[in-house]
């Protein structure tokens, strides 16, 4: 049997897995915060889109005293342009997606990250962004409500 020697050097057993221990609690603790603040960044950049979209539809009327006009129900990809609607210079940023109508004299948008876990909406008549958890189809019968009412209704709130 082998005897230990003082000038050896190394480390034991337990020590190595004292410190295996403390990496899986240190990466148990960081894995879920990074997939938190992945969401945030996926509502932040579709939030900041949205922003966007509002001051290029408002840059347009204050030119033109008009909103672009575009077909209803037009949506824009993830990363592309929506050059289709003339007087509109807008483009989403990667994976967020666009879904809006408008007319000379109002616009209603939905805008949302594929990955994101919000939605936001906005229309010339409010200064308020509204935003709803999930996604909820902002066409069809919740924008007849929206134009008819001039409300948002739950489950959508003002930030």
């Amino acid at each position: 049997m082998k005897k230990f020697h003082e000038s050896e050097q190394g480390f034991t057993f337990i020590e190595l897995l004292i410190v295996v221990a403390i990496i899986g609690i240190l990466a148990a603790i960081a894995i879920p915060q990074f997939a938190a603040y992945r969401q945030k960044a996926y509502n932040s950049a579709a939030l900041t889109d949205t922003k966007n979209f509002r001051t290029d539809m408002e840059t347009c009327f204050s030119t033109n005293q008009a909103y672009p006009t575009m077909i209803a129900g037009g949506i824009t990809l993830p990363g592309s342009s929506s050059t289709s609607t003339p007087g509109l210079s807008f483009s989403t940023s990667s994976g967020v997606f666009l879904w809006y109508e408008s007319n000379a004299t109002a616009y209603l948008a939905d805008i949302w990250h594929e990955s994101g876990t919000k939605q936001f909406g906005v229309n010339q008549k409010f200064t308020s962004i509204y935003v709803t958890s999930g996604i909820v189809p902002l066409h069809g019968t919740l924008a007849d409500n929206i134009a008819a009412n001039q409300i948002w209704p739950a489950p959508w709130v003002a930030l």
